[in-house]
């Protein structure tokens, strides 16, 4: 009578060989997860408009400068024939406050990981 033990390694080994790859991808995974950055929302930074006043998109974008570290990319001369804002005194969310900005139907914005507003 003959046995045949390779055939109870393979089971083994090849088991073996599915939790190493399970392993591998879960670490890889929580390692790629773990790198993501601190301050992804920057939309929920806070600006305070010291009193009233009527403001043009540049002039927003001005304020937002100042009080946060975000940056904005878009065209020159993309908001010259938009009217002027009415602010008013006290503190406002940047998502809100850009959004009150641009007529809804013409412009979008997004936030990216590293504080850039990009405005299309």
């Amino acid at each position: 009578m003959k046995f045949k033990l390779t055939d109870v390694l393979f089971y083994f080994r090849k088991r073996l060989i599915i939790t190493i790859m399970r392993t591998f991808i879960f670490l890889f995974c929580t390692t790629i997860f773990g790198f993501s950055p601190a301050s992804v929302f920057s939309q929920n930074s806070k600006i305070t408009i010291p009193n009233d006043k009527t403001v043009t998109v540049d002039e927003v974008f001005d304020l937002i400068k100042q009080q946060t570290n975000c940056t904005f990319i878009y065209q020159e001369d993309l908001f010259k024939e938009l009217p002027k804002l009415h602010l008013k005194k006290g503190t406002i969310k940047v998502n809100d406050l850009l959004k009150s900005s641009f007529p809804a139907k013409d412009f979008n914005f997004s936030f990216t990981s590293n504080n850039t507003i990009v405005i299309n």
